[in-house]
Order: C-alpha cells, then structure tokens, then sequence
C-alpha cells in the first residue's frame, strides 16, 4: 500500500487539509460505508510519514475490514 496513489495525495496534505477530509469523510451525507472511515483513520494516524511497515496492504485492509 506504500507507493499507492492514496498514499501520493495524501502525503502532500497538511495536518489541516487531512483533518478537513477527515470530517468529509466521516460525514453521512457524503459517505456511509464504514470501511471507508476505517481505513481513513488508519491512514491517518500514519499521516505525514507513511512508514512502509505501519501502513502495509495488509494491515490497512484488515483494519477497514474488522468487525470491531
């Protein structure tokens, strides 16, 4: 998942740009799926540095997901 387009745009957010997607994306008007909102906050805790070992595909699509 490193060298994703996601992960192109989002590393050249800023923090503020990446909080005003954050409530986009957790909007109901705009999004209802769940998975989405979960990957999202995944990734964005990972925000700005993406370290390959934290965001790999695995644990981004295990994560969004979940059951939990």
């Amino acid at each position: 998942m490193y060298k994703t387009g996601l992960i192109e745009i989002l590393s050249r957010l800023t923090s503020k740009q990446m909080k005003e997607l954050s409530e986009f994306v957790k909007s109901p008007f705009f999004n209802r799926n769940e998975s989405v909102v979960k990957l999202f906050e995944f990734l964005r805790l990972n925000h700005p540095d993406f370290i390959p070992e934290k965001i790999e595909k695995r644990a981004g699509l295990q994560k969004a997901f979940s059951k939990r």
